[in-house]
């Protein structure tokens, strides 16, 4: 959750002022934690339009390393409104049956959103990019009923920053072709977004596609999770201004 991030690994960028300001979480009278000298930003920049909400415990430096502002996460931890930096993230599944909607977790994690499994990813000492993840595989069930052999969507196997600032999914160009020839996708040069006619929503929804991506450690080897996302996840509304969009679309 770094704007530094978006614009070194995204290629967006913009402007901003930055300060030190009393950051406070939760709307008037809740009762929430209130902090003073946080880091604060204001940004302007026409790929995103909502704020980021830093949960990286690094310091901001801005001059040296070596005389940084304490982060926001850091400072709960000190003045213990928290009992550590850690930290539970969920976008949220409203296309779900029981919508399952977005949630924030500050030292520690909502256990109702874990998943038991066997893997561990760690945060890497890489300044540039915080928590990679090895995706090893993306398919989906083949259409042919007697074909029960997945079909390959990722040709070349490939590590994948996870930034929860940004909604898509950024795939090499193999990939989105892939995806393209599999689903029937067309890419939308004006606005930079694969956009879906009624018909061909209808038609993946008979089809109930499903795409399943493996994650490990390493591209090849070792413990892996599979995480399945159905059509529906994907099949989201975009609403004006995004991408100069004059209609809301699909």
């Amino acid at each position: 959750m770094d704007p530094n991030h978006i614009e070194r690994n995204l290629e967006h960028s913009g402007n901003g002022q930055y300060g030190h300001d009393t950051v406070s979480s939760g709307g008037a009278g809740e009762g929430g934690p209130t902090v003073k000298n946080i880091t604060v930003g204001g940004i302007a920049v026409q790929d995103f339009y909502l704020g980021t909400f830093g949960v990286n415990p690094k310091p901001t430096n801005f001059t040296s390393f070596d005389d940084g502002s304490p982060s926001l996460m850091t400072t709960l931890k000190e003045q213990k409104y928290i009992p550590s930096v850690s930290f539970g993230y969920t976008a949220g599944a409203l296309y779900r049956l029981t919508s399952v909607l977005a949630s924030l977790a500050r030292g520690g994690y909502d256990g109702s959103e874990f998943v038991d499994n066997n893997i561990t990813f760690t945060f890497a000492a890489d300044n540039e990019r915080d928590l990679i993840v090895a995706i090893q595989s993306i398919t989906t069930a083949s259409t042919d009923p007697s074909n029960h052999i997945a079909t390959g969507l990722l040709p070349n196997l490939i590590y994948a920053y996870i930034d929860s600032t940004v909604p898509q999914i950024w795939l090499p160009l193999e990939a989105c072709q892939a995806f393209e020839a599999e689903f029937g996708l067309i890419y939308d040069n004006t606005t930079e977004l694969y956009l879906v006619n009624s018909s061909l929503h209808d038609a993946l929804l008979t089809r109930n596609a499903s795409v399943t991506f493996s994650l490990g450690i390493v591209t090849q080897g070792g413990n892996a999770v599979d995480i399945t996302l159905p059509y529906a996840a994907f099949a989201l509304a975009a609403h004006p201004p995004y991408r100069g969009l004059r209609n809301s679309t699909s």
